[in-house]
This record gives C-alpha cells, structure tokens and sequence, in this order.
C-alpha cells in the first residue's frame, strides 16, 4: 500500500500535486497508533491501560485519522521535496478533495518554489558611500539651538509687537494659486522668528504684529526647493498670531550650560552633541546605502517571484501601516501598482540577499542574537522587560535573526564590491534622505 502521487501542475514556481492515501494504509497507521498509546490510556469509567480499543476507536477515531494523514501528507511532501530537490518558498496548502472514515484520502498538495539566482559578481558593482562631516559652525549652531530651547519664554501682552528672536505660536494655512499643498497648513505651531525654520522671507514679515493679529504672508519657494512640485513656486500663507514669548536674557556662560545641560562648559556640550550626530548620520548614511544597494539589485537582476511571498510582503506592510482594505481599494490604480512594486522589490532583494549569505556561509549565532536583544534592553532600558518578552515569541526572534542576517550580508557585500567615499554635510545628509523618503 503506497500513497498515489501525480504532478498535476509544474509551473516555473508553482507545484501542485495529487495525492491518493489508501483507506487501508491510514486504518492501518491510526490501528498502530491506538494500540502504541492503549497500555497508557486513560478514560473516565476505566482503569488506566484497560480502555477497549472500539471503545478509543469510537471516541477518538475521527481527530487521530486527521493527526496520521497529517503525518503521511507531511512525509510525503518532504520526500516529493528531497527527491525533486525543490527549495520551498512557502508552507504547502492543502485542498481536501475526499475525507471520509473508511474511504481513501484524496487531496491536493500546491506550494511555491524559490526561483533560480543569477550568479552576481559584486567586484564589478560600484556604489557611493556618504561620509558626514560635521563643522565647527554646525556643533555650535546645534548647541545654540539646544540652549536657547532651555531658556524660559514670558508670555507678553497682548500689545506687544513681536520681534527678531521672539517665539510666536501661530496657526498657517497656505495656498498655491488658491489650492492648498502638503505641507502648507499647521496649527498651535512654535516658531522663533530669525529661526530660518520657514521658507526665506516667512519669518520676517511677522515682525512688528500683535497677539490675535492675522497676518497675509507672499513668499517664493526657491528654484532648487527639495520638494520638487514646489519649487518656483510663488505661495501665499494665511497667519493668525496666537500668542507671543519672549525668550528672557542669559548670558551662554558655564553656570547656565551646567544648569540646563548637566555639562562643565561648552566645549563638553559640543563633544556630546557631535557623538549623537555622528552617530545619527551614521545610521541614516548607512539606510541610503542600502537603498541605493537595493535599487541596484532590483534594477540589474530580473528574478521571477513567488506570489505568495509577495502577496505576504504586501500585508506586511499594509500591516505596518495600519492600512485597510477598504482604504485599499480607494486607493487609484497607479498607487496600488507602486505598492505592489515595493513589495516585489523587498521580496526581490531578499531573495538575492539571502542567496548571497547562503552561497557565503553567512550565518546568524545565538550568541549574536543574544548580544542584539542586550543591546536593545541597553538603549532602552525603560523597555527591558518588554523587549525580553516580545523575543521569547518565536516569529519575533525570527524577525530579529533575519534583520541581523540582513546586516551582515551587506556588511559582506560592502567587502566586495566598489566603494567611492563621498564627503557630505549634515544638510546634504538631511536633502538625500528626504528624497528617498519622498520620491519613493
């Protein structure tokens, strides 16, 4: 007795096969079972070891005829799998044609394959890698900044006229041509006048206006503007003033920086704020490399997909951000398609990413898996119990194994391949990262 297997369907990365299970063959495995767990069973109404075998067989037959065929269709795909020397992209979905007592078992069996990775020589791929450098001008405007926002406001009058280093806290509402933009409305917002926070020429036309006062504001977005359906555009602001503070006068000495800082002196405050940004920029220098690694990848290698692992990456990130489907579907059909090429894209590249750390012996320990959590409870030590907890979950530590897996691959990549260093300052850092934030 042999279960029946017949390939119905031999698509590219799509396997779809029928299987016939014997009634006898799973009598036989479900008598085998009864009989190994009889000496120990028990039953309300028997002694131990002494409930009839009719009597499981009644009782139970149904739920251990489901738990042997489950075994024998598991077995039967493994073996269908080693034999054909398949790499499975997702869990085999099942499809019960028949499933009655006494009755063969007829199903059928699909599931997704991986798809074949094209060889990729990395010594012939060239990239940019951003290095920040950070100038003295910048520290001491970051410090400025840090110190003036430790200094108390006095809420003045309502007469009195607002001026350069004043805070207003007002609500906007801008207009290009009449039609409102992304970008062009905020309300109760905090803005230091001479701050340069807003477009050239915003901040100085509230100059000299009093609490309540509504204020017309013209201003020109400038040719090189980094939202590109904005630039050169002329923009028109409604303002209403809703109150004005006065920042009250303290010298920048050590007394004052200790006080509001908990550093000796400036020079300890600037040393600080550059290791925060340093390591700030490292990281987001680090996220534009890996989108540009990314787009390259994408772009030099045509990979078929499995749909299923694109389908899963697309309500992931429908998941992520909290996206409905009724939203979904008023959503056009250009932006569904650009969705659905993101998902393709981060199914693609892990693809070849993990060929690349397969091919490599690029492996993830426990060791190291532990180390990442200690770090985390370390940077978040508010959370440790949290963070301990959420990894114990198996799909969590699985997530986390992949991301550090993901790192490490690039880190080998980076070995590899061709790097051009390329100075930039932390604007320029600011301008990239909003644009692959944006346009993409």
């Amino acid at each position: 007795m042999e279960i029946a297997i017949k390939n119905i369907l031999d698509d590219k990365l799509r396997k779809d096969f029928q299987l016939n299970i014997p009634a006898p063959l799973l009598n036989q495995k479900v008598s085998d079972y009864v009989s190994k767990i009889q000496p120990e069973f028990s039953m309300n109404g028997f002694e131990k070891g002494r409930v009839p075998f009719e009597t499981i067989i009644e009782k139970f037959g149904k739920s251990i005829m489901a738990e042997q065929s489950d075994i024998l269709i598991s077995q039967t795909i493994s073996k269908i799998v080693n034999d054909n020397r398949y790499r499975m992209a997702s869990y085999p979905k099942i499809d019960f044609k028949t499933f009655e007592e006494g009755k063969d078992v007829n199903l059928i069996a699909s599931f997704e394959v991986f798809p074949s990775i094209p060889e990729i020589d990395l010594s012939k791929v060239t990239l940019n890698r951003y290095i920040v450098e950070i100038s003295e001008d910048e520290l001491s405007e970051n410090a400025n900044k840090l110190l003036k926002s430790k200094i108390k406001l006095e809420l003045q009058d309502p007469i009195y006229l607002s001026n350069f280093d004043d805070v207003v806290i007002i609500n906007y509402n801008g207009n290009i041509n009449g039609a409102p933009f992304d970008g062009g409305f905020g309300k109760e917002f905090p803005l230091e006048i001479g701050s340069k926070t807003f477009i050239e020429n915003f901040e100085e036309q509230l100059v000299g206006k009093i609490t309540g006062q509504k204020v017309i504001v013209s201003v020109k977005f400038p040719d090189d503007y980094f939202v590109s359906n904005l630039a050169g555009k002329n923009a028109t602001f409604e303002v209403e003033i809703l109150a004005i503070y006065k920042a009250e006068s303290r010298k920048y000495d050590s007394e004052f920086i200790k006080e509001a800082t908990g550093f000796e002196d400036l020079e300890s405050l600037k040393d600080s704020i550059y290791n925060e940004m340093a390591m700030s920029y490292d990281i987001t220098c680090r996220a534009i490399f890996k989108k540009e690694l990314f787009d390259y990848l994408d772009s030099a290698y045509s990979i078929d997909l499995p749909i299923g692992l694109v389908n899963e990456q697309t309500n992931f990130l429908k998941n992520i951000d909290n996206t409905t489907s009724q939203n979904l579907i008023n959503q056009s059909v250009d932006d569904r398609l650009k969705n659905l090429k993101l998902s393709q894209r981060m199914v693609r590249c892990g693809l070849i990413l993990a060929d690349i750390a397969n091919k490599n012996n690029i492996t993830v320990s426990e060791e190291e898996i532990e180390n990442e959590i200690e770090n985390l409870t370390q940077m978040h030590p508010d959370q440790a119990d949290q963070i301990l907890q959420t990894y114990t979950d198996s799909k969590s530590s699985q997530q986390l194994q992949g991301a550090i897996l993901e790192e490490k691959t690039v880190n080998f990549i980076l070995d590899q391949i061709n790097v051009i260093d390329i100075a930039v300052t932390p604007r320029q850092v600011d301008r990239l990262w909003f644009d692959i934030s944006n346009n993409n």
